[in-house]
């Protein structure tokens, strides 16, 4: 499960897809206390949390 979610991550960062939904949360999430860039990983965590946990590795 984790290779297939980190080659999805890997192409999703590289068209920069990653970078317009943190954008789009951030502008919509305005009274949550978190930076926009961990917006996705939480949005990960509910269909799963392998997927969360290789988005936050892939995003340090």
């Amino acid at each position: 499960m984790t290779i297939p979610v980190t080659v999805l991550v890997f192409v999703l960062i590289d068209a920069g897809f990653l970078d317009v939904l943190a954008d789009f949360l951030k502008e919509h999430a305005v009274f949550i206390p978190v930076p926009g860039e961990a917006l996705p990983i939480i949005a990960a965590q509910f269909t799963a949390n392998i997927a969360a946990y290789t988005i936050a590795g892939n995003l340090l």
